[in-house]
């Protein structure tokens, strides 16, 4: 759940599906992203397009949140993984691999999952 991807992470999401792995992305409505301060976000509209094609993507304009999640660990926190949110704005983010935090973050993302359009 993230705001702005940069095309690192989106290549590497993009690996990690043809990998077998399940990627579910919930992000804010790209037509909502180009009129604001993201400028990358044209330059990146075709990784993102080439990722979502192998990739289960909802949009949902309420989504603010940052978080990612794997079986093993989930990251939460205010930035956003691209440039901006990880190298010019001052943001924080916890990593944790305790099973509770990971399964509470899990039904938190399940919740807006299912808010989310399809």
């Amino acid at each position: 759940m993230c705001r702005a991807l940069d095309e690192t992470l989106l290549r590497q999401i993009a690996e990690a599906r043809d990998r077998g792995v399940e990627v579910k992305i919930i992000a804010v409505p790209t037509e909502k992203l180009k009129g604001e301060k993201y400028p990358e976000i044209n330059r990146l509209a075709e990784a993102w397009r080439k990722v979502s094609a192998k990739t289960q993507v909802r949009e949902n304009i309420k989504q603010h949140a940052r978080v990612i999640i794997s079986d093993k660990a989930v990251l939460v926190g205010s930035a956003d993984p691209d440039y901006y949110g990880l190298k010019i704005h001052h943001n924080a983010s916890i990593h944790t691999t305790n099973p509770t935090v990971i399964s509470a973050a899990r039904l938190f993302f399940d919740r807006v999952w299912q808010d989310s359009g399809g």
